[in-house]
C-alpha cells in the first residue's frame, strides 16, 4: 500500500553511553511535534547524503523527542518528518551526520541506536514502514 500521509526517519538512542548533540556542540533540548521545525534540521545534522539524483529529500520538519525510560533503558530520538509523497524512497542509500558524545565505554558489538522509517507518521506514529535490529 502507498504511504499517503507524511512519512518520518527516526533515530533511536538506546544506551546512556551515548548523547546527541547539536551541530554546535551543545546539548538538545526536548521538543513536542507541534514545536518541531524546519531550521532544527539543520542544527541537529552537519550533512545529510543520498545516492538519489535529486539528493536527500528535504525534511517538513525535525526534533529531539524528550528522553523517557521504558524497561529500564533511557531513549532518546532524533526524528526527521518529510511532507507527503516526499521522504525516503525504496532501493536508496542515505547518510546523515551528526554529533554525538560518547559518555561511557563502550562494548564490543554493543548496539546503542536504532533507525526506523515510519509511514502516516501523525496518524500512526508507532507504525513502522522499516526497522533496524
Amino acid at each position: 500500500d502507498a504511504v499517503t500521509g507524511s512519512t518520518a526517519l527516526i533515530l533511536r538512542f538506546t544506551s546512556d553511553a551515548l548523547e546527541a548533540r547539536l551541530v554546535d556542540g551543545s546539548t538538545p533540548v526536548g521538543a513536542t511535534r507541534a514545536e518541531a521545525a524546519q531550521t532544527f534540521c539543520g542544527m541537529m545534522f552537519s550533512e545529510a547524503w543520498s545516492s538519489d539524483t535529486d539528493g536527500f529529500p528535504l525534511p517538513k520538519r525535525c526534533r529531539f523527542r524528550p528522553s523517557y525510560t521504558a524497561s529500564g533503558v533511557t531513549t532518546s530520538e532524533a526524528e526527521l518528518e518529510f511532507e507527503p509523497g516526499r521522504g525516503l524512497r525504496p532501493t536508496t542509500r542515505y547518510q546523515l551526520v551528526m554529533n554525538v558524545k560518547a559518555a561511557a565505554p563502550l562494548a564490543a558489538g554493543a548496539v546503542v541506536a536504532h533507525l526506523t522509517a515510519t509511514g502516516d507518521s501523525w496518524r500512526q506514529p508507532n507504525a513502522a514502514l522499516e526497522a533496524s535490529d
